[in-house]
This record gives C-alpha cells, structure tokens and sequence, in this order.
C-alpha cells in the first residue's frame, strides 16, 4: 500500500502500542476512529513518523458527531473525553494552533464532521528528531562557507539564511559538508558529478546551493519550490591604456592619416625641387636635398637653405603648415588617450563571439550551462559547445573565482558566470566589461533526494518566507553593485606605457655610442696602418720644405715665391 493511500481504521483506544509495530511516513494519510461507547461520537486521529527510527507522532484530526450539535465545541479537545487514547500523554502531538484553527464543519449523510481538512502533510511542521546530511558549495552571496572543526560547515548568505529560517521553522537538524569534487553537478560519462552526484548516490538528502532546475537534473533529484530567477552573463577584461602600450604613442596615425601624410610629404619634396629647378632666384638643389628639406621641417627643424622667390617660400610655408597640423592631430589624439578610457569593446552578444575565432570561450565545468548550450535551439550556442569539445574543455574553470582571474590575465578570455554573482562580486571591478544581453534564465532551488516525505512541509514553509517579505529583504541586504564603471570617465595611461618613449631614446643613445665608438675604432685602424704613415710624412715633409723655402726667400731679400700648399 503507497504511504499516500488515504486510509480509514476502526481502533479501539488503546491503538498507541499497536502503531508502535507499524511504519507510517511523514506523508501517510491513515486516519484513525475511535468511537465512544454510545457510538454517537467518534474522534479522528493521525499518526506519522518523521523518521523510521523516531517515534509516532499522534495528532488529532477531527470530530464526528451522529446528531447535529447545538453548539460546536470551543476547542477540539472538549468533545474528546471518551475518544482519547490510553497512553497519548508522550505520544500525542496537540498544538493549541491545531486544535483551535483550521476547522471546517462539513454535514454529512450521516452525521456531522468537524476536521481540519487540506493535506494533512502540511500540518505536520514538526521535524523533531530528523537529522538531515546536506552538501553544499561556496558561492557568494548565496551561499558563505565557514568551516568548522569537525570538517562541517555552516552556511550563510542569502540561501543559507532561507535554510536556518527553514531548519527553525521545523526543528530537524542537520550537518552539512563542502562537496568533495568542487562541483555542481553535470551528466559525464554517464555519472553525476558534484552536488546532484552526491544526492543521487544518497551521499546527503538535500543541498544548499542556487541549483538551476533542468530537465536532465530533475531525473535524478527533486527540487523545492524556485527561489529565484536567475540569468547568465558574459565578462571580458575591459580595454585599457595598458594594451596599447606599444602603440599608445603611434596608435593616433591610422592607416588613412598615414597615407594622406606620406602622399603630402612626396607632393612637397616634388613642388620644392621643381620650384628650385625652375626659379632663376632660387639655390638649385638635387632631389635628394628636397626630400631631407620637407622631412626636417616635418620635424621642426630649420634650414640655412633659403627660398626668396613666391612660389619656393609657399612650399615652405604649406610644409610648416603640414607640421603644425601633424603636430595638433598628436598632441590631441595622446592627450585624448591620457584623459580618457579606452573604448568599451564592440562586442555585445554572444553571436560577436562566436564570430570571433581568435577569442576563446568558456563557463564553469559540471554546471547546468553544458545542458543549456547542448540543449539550445539557436546554433551557433551548440557549436560553441564543440569548440569548447575540441580544445579538450581546457576554456573551461573550476569556478567562478577561476573564471574571472583567467579574465582578467587574458584579454582573449570571456566568461559566462551568474549575472548575480558575476556583479555582486565584481561588479565593483572596473577592469571587467560585462556583455549588455543576459542568455538563459532559469529558476534555482534546492535540490532534494527523489520522493523525500519532508518536501511539502519545507515548500509551505518557503512559501510563508516569500510570503512575509523575508527573502526580499535579504535579497537586498546581500545584494550591492554600488560602483558604477562610467564609460566616460578619466583614466591615466599606466606607467609602463611611459617606459616606451624612455626605452625608444635609450635605444638611441646606445645605438649612436655604438656607432660613435666603431667610427673611432675605424680611424685608429686607419691611423695606424703603414700608407696613412707614409701619406702623413710626406704631409709633414711638405709642410717643412714651405717654410724652408719661405725663410729662404726672406732671407735673400723678400722676393716674392709662393706659398707651399700643406
């Protein structure tokens, strides 16, 4: 016979000793008449058992009355002298709230019934004497581990909060441990893994963990009314000055600037050799003079070259004129780029990923999101899946914590975590980008072993949380995203990005002391080598026989002779 098969039993008022060699579950229906020795009254009693090993809880259901009554009583047990069992003094559960609440009266064919009607399981919140082993995970804010010295742990958080709420409502007790594997719980291999695998192999009746429910999941495991609703969201490193640090000081000369400098530059160094060639007033000067003429104005540095006629000085001036808008559009653009932050990425959806072969994907590994990408409709989010197949899961993390360190140590990097948890705990980060579209939305709640009797008893007392505003409040209470990242913010470029002009001008400075040295290594060589000898003695030779020449001739009377060449 099922536990739920409402059943009718004729006792006698002694059926306490004779329920102790029978197991009635939490959720048995079985009702119990004891009839009074007038038979004009009965009382109705229920009895259920938390645990098999606990003992039997006796609660008292109702009355029936062969005649309609006058009055009804002002409590259930009024009516109940003649009704009571032998030996319900330790046995026998009566709330006052049960006795005097909850009563409906119903006339029958026979009689009248005054009972509390509904499922009789709901009534039942006392769990005293159930112990219940409960895994869980760490997850802020929903669930805040603390360990202690047994190796248990207690939970707070949002979700750990519902569940003491729940555990005082009922009075069961409980020992909760950290999942062995890390895990959440996925179908590998044909095994569960984490949260649901222990569940499933009766490992622990129940966790405390924001579970998604799925379909595949829900084969294995039942879950409590829904919690919450819950959506995923994408993060990448945001860009900073700190990328560009190579380029932060060209980037301002993209290709068009490029091209419309050099094809000015070529139309200037052309139009001043011309000009130069075809001016009579002008120095005539080679190609070559020309190209290094406009260079060194576009660098700011002046010429002894003269241009005296019209055509030659608006040569000149629209070269200098070049410069100065070179060096506006530099300054400008460096200055921008000191400023301000770098521009927020192009992506927005999880399509402009997929796009992007060079970026790599990923999640945390044994979660519901394997189940949402293989079970998706839209394409592309199954082949994401095989990429992530492909590369042997290694885009994959152990944890939300793992996810975003990998974020943010690889620009190439994104990650699909929580939106909750991705903004309560990073939201505050502004080196995170977070996609504007959220994917996949889904309810979470605990998970529980399959057919577990207490389950309608804690979604009652769910519902009276949710009721009562309790969830909303710490809800908010846990909940904060208080730093807004401004998009147009100011924002320095980093030290390192200085370090590149620095290391340009050493380089340099040592290339030109290279280049200074190897000259002076090549004239000592050359000096000391036997034809520079000779070429200087003879120099020298030259030099003496003038001046003997010369002393000579002043000598003779200062006839003129001439000077001898060095």
């Amino acid at each position: 016979m099922s536990p739920t098969t409402r059943c009718l039993l004729l006792s006698t008022r002694t059926f306490p000793e004779k329920l102790k060699r029978v197991y009635l579950p939490l959720n048995s229906q079985v009702t119990l008449v004891n009839f009074t020795r007038e038979g004009t009254r009965a009382t109705l009693w229920q009895s259920y058992q938390v645990a098999f090993n606990l003992k039997h809880n006796i609660v008292l259901h109702g009355h029936w009355y062969a005649i309609t009554p006058h009055h009804l009583p002002d409590s259930a047990g009024d009516s109940a002298d003649d009704g009571e069992p032998q030996s319900s003094s330790s046995d026998s559960e009566e709330e006052e709230e049960e006795k005097t609440t909850g009563w409906v009266k119903r006339t029958m064919r026979f009689g009248v019934l005054v009972a509390a009607m509904g499922d009789p399981v709901l009534r039942r919140r006392d769990l005293t004497g159930l112990h219940l082993r409960c895994t869980t995970v760490h997850e802020e804010p929903f669930n805040i581990l603390t360990r202690r010295s047994d190796g248990s742990v207690s939970v707070s958080g949002i979700f750990g909060l519902i569940f003491n709420t729940v555990q005082e409502a009922t009075n069961f007790t409980y020992t909760c441990y950290p999942v062995r594997d890390n895990a959440w719980g996925a179908l590998v291999g044909g095994q569960w893994t984490g949260i649901v695998g222990e569940i499933h192999r009766g490992v622990a009746d129940m966790a405390v963990a924001a579970l998604d429910v799925t379909q595949q999941r829900s084969t294995v495991v039942d879950f409590l009314h829904g919690l919450a609703s819950l959506r995923y969201v994408v993060s990448m490193r945001r860009p900073s000055a700190g990328d560009h640090m190579w380029s932060a000081f060209t980037k301002g000369f993209e290709l068009h600037v490029w091209v419309v400098v050099i094809a000015s530059m070529l139309v200037l160094m052309v139009a001043l050799y011309v000009v130069s060639r075809c001016s009579v007033h002008e120095t005539r000067i080679s190609f070559s003079d020309a190209v290094f003429v406009v260079f060194g104005y576009i660098c700011g540095q002046g010429m002894e070259l003269q241009f005296v006629s019209t055509a030659g000085r608006m040569v000149v001036l629209s070269t200098l004129l070049l410069q100065t808008l070179l060096l506006a559009h530099y300054t400008s653009n460096l200055v921008s780029t000191m400023a301000t932050r770098a521009p927020a990425p192009s992506l927005s959806t999880l399509y402009d990923v997929y796009k992007d072969p060079s970026l790599t994907f990923g999640f945390i590994r044994d979660t519901s999101s394997n189940e949402f990408f293989k079970e998706s409709s839209v394409p592309f989010h199954r082949e994401l899946l095989e990429r992530i197949k492909r590369n042997n899961y290694e885009a994959l993390a152990g944890s939300t914590v793992e996810g975003m360190e990998r974020v943010l140590s690889d620009p190439s990097y994104l990650f699909l975590s929580s939106e909750i948890a991705a903004f309560h705990n990073y939201g505050q980060d502004c080196r995170l980008y977070h996609l504007p579209n959220t994917y996949f939305p889904s309810q979470v709640s605990f998970p529980v072993r399959k057919n577990s009797t207490f389950m309608p008893i804690m979604n009652k007392v769910l519902m009276e949380i949710w009721s009562s505003g309790l969830f909303s409040k710490w809800w908010n209470d846990h909940l904060h995203n208080d730093v807004s990242c401004d998009e147009s913010g100011g924002m320095s470029l980093d030290a390192k990005v200085f370090l590149i002009p620095f290391l340009i001008l050493s380089s340099s400075v040592l290339m030109s002391s290279l280049v200074y040295f190897a000259e002076l290594c090549h004239i000592r060589k050359d000096s000391s080598s036997p034809q520079c000898q000779m070429s200087r003695h003879a120099r020298v030779s030259t030099v003496v026989n003038g001046l003997s020449r010369r002393v000579s001739h002043m000598s003779q009377g200062g006839r003129t002779m001439p000077h001898p060449t060095p």
